[in-house]
Order: structure tokens, then C-alpha cells, then sequence
């Protein structure tokens, strides 16, 4: 069974011209110090068609910090063009555990 990822995302914005995420990793209990993380959110992305992705990065954070990506000329997920974005982080130091998280962008009027 795949465990489910630990990084939260919520979307802030979603327009023709930006979606803003505002993501967190919380922190694992009993770890100290917090884990510090780099990444980005790659995509637009789809199993059955090809796409154009691009990258944006992520500035360096720390667990249980939310930092804020913006995603420029976003595509929306639809049952008609089921795209959709990779989010990768890689935690800093020795470990270099990397977490994982798709997600599917929606237009802000759509967002509850």
C-alpha cells in the first residue's frame, strides 16, 4: 500500500495568468532540529497526452514553515484535460529524503 505524502498544499490563487500554493511539510514528531527542504512544483503533466512542463522553484524552508509557490500560465485539471502538477521536495542535510505530491490545479472560482 503507498503511504499518503506529508506535504500539505493550498491553493491560493487560481487564474488564467497565476495559481499561487501555499505548502508545508509538518513537523515529524520527535525529530529535532526540524528538517529543512528544497523543491519545486513541476508540470503541467498528463498520462495521455504531451505536455510542456516547466519548473518552479521552491525557496529553502523548514518543517512546519509554509512557503509560497506561483505557477505561471497555469493548466487546470478537467475530465477532458486531466492535467496535473508533481511537487518534489528533498530534505537538506544527510538523509536527502525526498517527498512527493501530485496535485490538480483549479480555476479559484471552483475552490471551496
Amino acid at each position: 500500500m503507498h503511504e499518503p505524502s506529508p506535504i500539505q498544499v493550498r491553493q491560493i490563487e487560481g487564474n488564467a495568468i497565476r495559481a499561487t500554493l501555499a505548502i508545508r511539510v509538518p513537523r515529524q514528531e520527535g525529530t529535532a532540529p526540524a528538517k529543512r527542504y528544497r523543491g519545486e512544483v513541476y508540470g503541467p503533466l498528463a498520462s495521455d497526452r504531451t505536455t510542456l512542463p516547466a519548473s518552479y522553484r521552491l525557496p529553502e524552508f523548514a518543517e512546519d514553515e509554509e512557503v509560497r509557490a506561483v505557477v505561471t500560465d497555469p493548466c487546470f485539471w478537467s475530465a477532458e484535460a486531466p492535467l496535473e502538477y508533481e511537487i518534489v521536495l528533498t530534505a537538506i542535510g544527510e538523509s536527502g529524503d525526498a517527498l512527493k505530491k501530485i496535485i490538480r490545479l483549479r480555476p479559484r472560482s471552483e475552490l471551496t
